[in-house]
């Protein structure tokens, strides 16, 4: 349910109620002309908004935001709603937008309840403050079914023939197939609570192989139903890996299916990975957690060659990841696709695909697009992504009006255009709405160069990185673009060259020099005073590691890193954005990461983490400088032990493998992680508080000594929790203090624990030589507390 009530200053205030989310009110005051606000379809990150206005509304109107968790006190701001003005979009899809603000509020918890605040000013000093509410969508239900367990692929279609809510269908390890694959029809899906799950049992590969033809057969698994669940599957040969189809409702009518899931899957041999209906697509998803590898090598690129031959070997319309409205994609780590990721718009203009987030994936090759958002509309979002390796790895050809968000993401050696703002065709309207936000870009090349016909409209370059390794040129932006609804600012540019534009209005293309006198006839870019007034020139010292990127020939790989030098001028050159890049001092610095603070986790994560990291939460912009904590007085304390008994002076492991399936609800297949035999469970009883436990001579104390070690890290919305071997971080949590810690021995090897889930392991055994090693817990200025913990030799618990 979504809540609005408006406040005119000076005037009593209206309270109006919504009966659903993405739906506007029954317009019960004008206000000025403004409407009632409506919800995009959430995520569980990210709520979307939009505010329609007249469309005489002065040209200066602006449109503020705030917001809280329902029931708490303090108000933090977002960014400002974004205008979209329907004439700057082509038709027919023009006939699908009007008049209004729009904009996304990001760093989110799921299933939460937020009030938010947008003030209005008219433009001419009068305001209004429209107040609202809504919730972000669940993390996917888990139902507490007794699971069925087929044994070969027959009797798993008979499972899924019979399924409805609440089945689990549990496979052993082992491969599955049968002729025509496998299918779900639209009768047997779940419901949003109550969910069909297909997952696997821990501690092997679980396949699910295709025996169709890999051109023309039919994907490995169908899905008709809707909220159906994937979880820890591999799947593999077919055209497509899985399907979430059409839903066909009882009347016979088409809609897109709704509520899916797919996690922790393997997905390759594929020409598609996990891909929609014909029409209608999906809405509601979660794919999440995913290693997806499609057919296409490394390096290939966009009319290549290679997509000529008979049957083609590539083809940019084989896509990773599809999906529509509402959807989450985070977190997968993806290759060999035509496009890695890719909004899903189909064969009926009415979708309108509207509020997506794609956030933390990790591209590390893709033919075509890194991520196309083409065809969308309002609050689709692109952030704190990696893309390696990409002929054109950010796609807007086109959106229609927007906003459609691109920040905090890293690219390196794009072949074409990086920021791919181009129209359909021969349209002379391309994009409109695009913000585009301190990403980081790095290729061969001039840093940033757009090659278009049609002019992209209402849109924003600002605080991005732009290096590139050619000797004259610092951006080629060879497209038509309108000074008056078009900002570039405060970007940094290496090398310091030749900045090409084109404009409108009868000046074909204009050339300046980024920084300094240019040469005579080539004005300064500041000097021509329509853009970049406060962009710089960099020089060479812009990242840690060397730079530019050589070549496209030289592929990047999954090391790659954007952290910037000590002595960059991007540091703290930035333009403060809300939700963007908040940092303490309110100096954020240019490009996608902050000086010295960790990467997002880019890609799969640890196991388990996924039920306690919110989406993209901990990524770059948190704090600054991503240091150490301060030091705390706060007392740190055991506050209990999992399978362990205190003898003496000695923890010893009681009790079995089995008890895990009490100690955590999330996931009842994962009986590889619930027996944390050998474990310290603890917590940090008050926040702020920094500190560490490790496993090490007890008569070490400082958190540095101890090799193996997790580091408590406090935020704003909870404390980030880091699995350290030595001074490597092996991963990472966000949790507050409810959530119980973990640090194990089992077999030979140190685990780290949250809620009862594994999220990091040391990469190889250790301590096999130690009868006992020493449970350490301190706070950062000294040891509150020591025990020591027996290993348990030899113990399985698989």
């Amino acid at each position: 349910m979504a809540n609005h009530r408006r406040a005119l200053l000076g005037a009593a205030a209206l309270v109006l109620i919504s009966t659903a989310l993405a739906v506007p009110l029954a317009h019960a005051g004008t206000l000025a002309g403004v409407g009632e606000p409506v919800f995009d379809p959430p995520t569980q990150s990210t709520l979307g908004v939009r505010l329609p206005i007249p469309a005489d509304l002065n040209a200066g109107a602006t449109v503020a935001v705030r917001y809280r968790q329902t029931g708490t006190a303090d108000w933090h701001d977002a960014l400002p709603l974004h205008r979209l003005h329907p004439e700057h979009v082509p038709l027919p899809q023009r006939n699908n937008v009007h008049p209004e603000f729009g904009g996304s509020v990001f760093n989110l918890r799921p299933g939460t309840g937020y009030d938010v605040d947008l003030v209005v000013d008219d433009g001419t000093g009068a305001t209004t403050t429209i107040h609202t509410s809504g919730a972000t969508r669940p993390m996917p239900a888990s139902p507490n079914s007794t699971p069925q367990r087929p044994a070969n692929g027959q009797q798993l279609q008979d499972a899924l023939d019979h399924a409805g809510p609440g089945t689990v269908i549990q496979l052993g390890i082992g491969e599955y197939s049968r002729p025509g694959n496998f299918t779900l029809t639209s009768e047997h899906g779940g419901t949003p609570d109550n969910p069909v799950v297909i997952r696997a049992d821990p501690g092997g590969p679980v396949v699910l192989h295709g025996v169709e033809d890999m051109y023309a057969g039919p994907p490995v698994l169908t899905v008709y139903g809707n909220n159906v669940h994937v979880f820890g599957l591999t799947v593999e040969h077919g055209q497509r890996g899985i399907r979430f189809a059409d839903h066909t409702n009882a009347d016979g009518t088409l809609t897109p299916n709704e509520g899916a899931a797919v996690q922790r899957t393997s997905i390759h041999d594929v020409h598609y990975g996990i891909a929609t209906g014909d029409r209608y697509g999906m809405n509601g998803a979660y794919i999440c957690d995913n290693d997806l590898t499609g057919v296409m090598q490394p390096l290939w690129y966009y009319n290549d060659g290679h997509n000529t031959t008979n049957p083609p070997q590539a083809s940019p319309d084989w896509d990773g990841v599809m999906v529509g409205s509402g959807s989450m994609v985070c977190h997968n780590t993806i290759r060999g696709f035509g496009d890695a990721m890719i909004v899903y718009n189909g064969a009926d203009s009415t979708l309108q695909p509207r509020g997506i987030d794609f956030v933390a994936n990790d591209i590390l090759w893709t033919y075509d697009n890194g991520v196309e958002t083409d065809h969308s509309y309002s609050n689709v979002r692109v952030y704190r992504n990696r893309f390696l390796n990409a002929y054109a790895p950010l796609s807007f050809q086109p959106v229609f009006g927007g906003p459609t968000y691109a920040f905090r993401n890293v690219i390196v050696n794009a072949k074409g255009d990086p920021l791919k703002l181009h129209g359909d065709g021969e349209n002379t309207l391309g994009p409109s709405g695009v913000l585009i936000y301190n990403n980081t870009i790095d290729r061969a090349g001039a840093g940033v160069e757009v090659n278009a016909l049609a002019a992209s409209n209402d849109f924003e370059v600002a605080n991005n990185l732009f290096v590139g390794s050619s000797t004259d040129h610092s951006a080629n932006w060879f497209a038509p673009t309108d000074a008056a609804n078009a900002t570039f600012d405060y970007n940094g540019y290496e090398p310091d060259g030749y900045y090409t534009f084109g404009y409108l209005n009868g000046h074909p293309y204009k050339y300046y020099k980024l920084d300094g006198p240019g040469d005579g006839a080539v004005p300064s870019v500041h000097g021509g005073g329509l853009f970049e007034a406060h962009g710089r020139a960099l020089g060479t010292d812009v990242f840690t590691r060397d730079q530019p990127w050589p070549a496209w020939e030289q592929q990047a790989p999954s090391s790659t890193r954007a952290a910037l030098s000590p002595t960059t001028k991007a540091r703290d050159a930035g333009r403060p954005l809300a939700g963007i890049n908040d940092v303490p001092d309110g100096h954020p610095d240019l490009g996608a990461m902050e000086f010295d603070c960790r990467a997002p986790w880019y890609g799969v994560r640890p196991f388990g983490s996924d039920d306690v990291v919110l989406p993209g939460l901990d990524g770059p912009g948190a704090e600054d400088p991503c240091g150490d904590p301060p030091p705390s007085t706060t007392a740190v304390v055991w506050r209990g032990l999992h399978n362990a008994v205190v003898d003496g002076t000695t923890l010893r492991w009681s009790g079995s493998s089995g008890d895990g399936y009490a100690f955590s609800q999330r996931h009842l297949a994962d009986s590889t992680y619930l027996g944390w035999a050998n474990a310290v469970n603890f917590s940090w009883p008050q926040q702020p508080s920094g500190g560490c436990v490790g496993l090490a001579d007890t008569t070490l104390t400082t958190c540095a000594s101890m090799r193996y070690r997790l580091e408590l890290m406090p935020g704003g919305n909870g404390s980030t929790v880091r699995a350290m071997d030595g001074q490597q971080q092996l991963g990472q949590v966000t949790v507050d203090t409810v959530v119980p810690l973990q640090i194990a021995m089992i077999n030979g090897q140190v685990w780290f624990g949250a809620g009862g889930h594994r999220f990091a392991v040391a990469p190889a055994p250790v301590l096999n030589s130690a009868p006992a090693v020493g449970a350490v817990l301190q706070s950062p200025t000294a040891v509150v507390a020591n025990a020591t913990i027996k290993r348990i030799a030899d113990m399985n618990l698989s």
